[in-house]
């Protein structure tokens, strides 16, 4: 019986934790009054967040994506996650992807807010634009 357990022993997937931190592409303008945690991310961003999680495939049936309370924090995190599978598109705003990610699922999200990921700069606007730059 020994024999048994130490060979299911050895045939045990390995567990592992991977965490990814990135900050998002190009986002859209924001438009009079809006929100910063409202703009989305252009296209163009979309686009190189999917390319990205091709080159380097997460495993969306396992994982879950978390972003700051930003709208395309969120959306890179998820498209990031799910890049390799082909059901997102360079043209799907966050709140089309987030639907996508979860139609199939039964409870819980596939995304969700960190505010321990959210930010704040307190400096002279100078200071603050070269460090988005």
């Amino acid at each position: 019986m020994a024999a048994l357990e130490s060979k299911e022993v050895e045939t045990r997937p390995e567990t592992e934790v991977q965490l990814h931190f990135m900050r998002h592409d190009d986002k859209e303008a924001a438009l009079s009054g809006q929100k910063d945690s409202t703009v989305e991310l252009t296209p163009k961003g979309r686009a190189a967040i999917i390319k990205r999680g091709q080159e380097k495939p997460g495993q969306p049936e396992v994982a879950w994506a978390g972003g700051s309370s930003r709208i395309r924090a969120q959306h890179t995190a998820l498209m990031r996650m799910g890049g390799a599978t082909g059901r997102f598109t360079p043209e799907m705003n966050f709140a089309e992807a987030k639907a996508e990610a979860e139609k199939e699922m039964k409870y819980g999200k596939k995304v969700v807010n960190l505010p321990e990921l959210n930010f704040f700069w307190e400096g002279t606007p100078e200071f603050n634009q070269k460090a988005m730059d």
